[in-house]
């Protein structure tokens, strides 16, 4: 029977949750859950359900030391904690949680992380963009808000879910038994650390930080591959310490992680037996140690590596779920760049209407973003080579709906621009089109905004490391167009607080808030 304590929820909810947790926690049961699955398309209460269901069959309430109760309780308020964006909501964190799910288990990734890494991981997952306000980093900084203030315009919005779920973990006492689990399963670790671990996986869901990660990915592998991991040394890099006094992490070690804090004190310590209270029995025997040593640095960038991995996972789903996400990242996208206009801001890359389509945005972070890291995360987990194939499959379909759009507008008549890319070839020299792009479309020091962020593209030498063991090649864009705009009709967000703002998922995910641009014009990567 689940009780709250500091939330409320109707009797037939409470069922509904319990329902779903029991059969999707039963070991004997099959894993009832795959990338075709859409989140967007569930109650709360199913969301609730699925995710706590999953969990248990990872231990994560014993490995805490916690009871299914007081999981779901803080369940409650860090979905409360999330704002009524169209994309960075809690479906979103939700689904980032299953992905991670999905990985841990069916990719074998669960086999270099004990249950304790894996429970701090699911606490990261699902609280990365707790707080997000809909508009990104760029638009903080450059309108110097509050936050961007308090946060020195370091990862800004990272830094604020960090704080938002420090203090979660504060009121719901979630992590005041892990130092004497860890001891009685052989794990030494505390409070303290695990908080830390959990600050720097969201800190590394800043798209600042993604080549730095895919280095790491890199890394690990040369090490695991290799026959003698010893000789190679270092293998992966700690993304904050070498920032010096531009680590996010310093805000954090000052006001959560020194002596002076209280966030870690222990107001309600639980005595031995509460450890693994009769709900969670089951959960023990899932409380497992890594089977490949990894050193905890080692296990911390995983664990990165993993949050962010799952992070921009829409583009190797399959491409119905992938569409759907799409929808509401350029819904938010266009809405960010309306914002900008009218404070007299630069319109941050891919999110003015009028310049970039959703095929645009769809087939350019395919390229430049997933492809080189998921690549080298195949070639780590060689079991989740389902990703590549979802990937090539989804990079075909934005091709076709660029040219179908196109297509279009010849036959309206209306002119065309065409990209011009002399400059950028003779830049270039012989260096090739990158990854079936126009030639223009690759310049290092560009940015592009994905829904994680913006990012700047390096030099093609600085990336080429990380762009081997290439899959089949995708399908170019030869010609950019838009979407349809037959659907003109923009979609209201409702409170979500309502009972219809799950039907705001259901219907937002079929259209885009307005119809899309009608030309394909220069610069169409920029700002």
């Amino acid at each position: 029977m689940l009780i709250l304590r500091h939330n409320e929820l109707s009797a037939d909810d409470l069922f509904l949750i319990e329902r779903k947790m029991v059969k999707l926690a039963d070991p004997e049961q099959p894993f009832d859950w795959s990338l075709h699955d859409d989140l967007l398309s569930k109650s709360r209460p199913e969301v609730y359900g699925s995710i706590i269901g999953l969990l248990k069959r990872t231990g994560f309430c014993s490995s805490l030391g916690i009871t299914t109760s007081e999981f779901l309780d803080f369940l409650i308020d860090v979905d409360h904690g999330y704002e009524d964006n169209p994309y960075h909501s809690f479906y979103h964190a939700a689904d980032v949680a299953m992905v991670l799910y999905h990985m841990l288990k069916d990719y074998d990734v669960s086999d270099y992380l004990s249950s304790i890494d894996m429970a701090a991981l699911m606490i990261a997952a699902l609280c990365h963009d707790i707080g997000h306000p809909g508009m990104n980093n760029n638009y903080q900084v450059n309108m110097n808000t509050e936050l961007s203030q308090r946060y020195h315009n370091l990862s800004v919005l990272e830094s604020y879910s960090c704080s938002i779920a420090m203090d979660l973990l504060t009121k719901h006492q979630l992590l005041y038994n892990v130092e004497e689990i860890g001891k009685e399963h052989g794990i030494p670790t505390s409070e303290e650390k695990i908080r830390k671990f959990i600050v720097k996986a969201i800190l590394a869901t800043d798209m600042i930080c993604h080549y730095q990660l895919q280095a790491n990915l890199n890394g690990l592998l040369e090490f695991i591959s290799a026959e003698d991991s010893h000789k190679v040394l270092p293998t992966v890099t700690d993304l904050f310490s070498t920032r010096g006094q531009d680590s996010p992490l310093i805000y954090f070690e000052e006001h959560y992680f020194s002596e002076s804090s209280t966030c870690c004190s222990r107001s309600r310590p639980k005595s031995a037996c509460e450890f693994l209270p009769a709900e969670e029995t089951v959960e023990s025997a899932a409380f497992v140690s890594p089977k490949y040593p990894l050193t905890e640095g080692q296990r911390q960038a995983l664990c990165e590596i993993l949050l962010h991995a799952a992070d921009i996972s829409n583009a190797v789903r399959p491409w119905d779920i992938c569409l759907k996400w799409s929808n509401l990242v350029c819904i938010e996208f266009f809405r960010q760049g309306e914002a900008e206009k009218q404070a007299g801001l630069p319109v941050s890359p891919n999110m003015d209407r009028h310049q970039v389509n959703q095929a645009t945005i769809g087939a350019q972070f395919s390229d430049f973003i997933v492809r080189p890291y998921f690549e080298l995360f195949v070639s780590l987990f060689p079991k989740a080579k389902e990703l590549l194939v979802n990937l090539q499959d989804n990079r075909k379909r934005w091709a076709m709906e660029g040219s179908d759009a196109e297509e279009e507008e010849d036959e309206s008549g209306e002119e065309i621009e065409v990209p011009s890319t002399h400059d950028e070839e003779k830049r270039l020299g012989d260096h090739p089109p990158f990854l079936g792009f126009p030639t223009a479309a690759f310049n290092p020091g560009r940015r592009l905004s994905a829904a994680a962020g913006t990012i700047v593209l390096p030099s093609r030498a600085s990336r080429r490391p990380f762009i081997n063991m290439r899959s089949s090649s995708h399908s170019s864009l030869e010609k950019w167009g838009n979407l349809s705009s037959n659907n003109e009709e923009s979609v209201e967000v409702k409170n979500r607080r309502k009972s219809e703002q799950d039907e705001f998922y259901r219907n937002s995910t079929s259209s885009i808030e307005s119809s899309p641009p009608r030309r394909v014009v220069n610069n169409l990567f920029v700002s």
